[in-house]
């Protein structure tokens, strides 16, 4: 059985629950109570423990620690809805250097851990971009 993380509903009628899970999983349930023969007191239930436990609303971030760097550096970011999510590092001539990621993310916080390893020291520009955020921070790796 999988948990529904976004893109859920969940309705009632017909004294059964529904729950039509989204995100690309094309799944339908439905709960029938056991041992109630009043489906109401449940859904009560349900509600009362909704309002109590509010969904926590997540808000864009970006943020690069340290910078200016010396062997690693850590790239917190926050998704705020589930999209495709593209990071991707830049020289300072605009030349792509490395993506960073380039996928299709679940609202959350992500961290993701770059190296200067396999970068000239200088000046680079790291762009995040999803389908409602975009940003743009210059990085420095000594």
């Amino acid at each position: 059985k999988s948990v529904p993380k976004t893109g859920a509903s969940l309705a009632y009628a017909g004294s059964r629950v529904w729950l039509i899970k989204g995100n690309k999983l094309n799944e339908f349930w439905q709960y029938v109570p056991e041992g109630k023969s009043n489906i109401t007191n449940q859904i009560s239930d349900i509600s009362q423990a909704i309002q109590s436990n509010p969904i926590e609303i997540l808000k864009f971030n970006l943020d690069i620690r340290p910078n200016p760097f010396i062997g690693l550096t850590t790239i917190s970011y926050t998704v705020p809805i589930s999209a495709k999510v593209s990071i991707k590092l830049y020289d300072a001539t605009g030349r792509l250097v490395k993506t960073v990621t380039n996928e299709y993310l679940n609202a959350g916080v992500y961290t993701k851990t770059l190296s200067s390893k396999t970068l000239a020291k200088g000046v680079y520009f790291l762009r995040y971009n999803d389908n409602t955020n975009q940003k743009q921070i210059k990085l420095i790796a000594k």
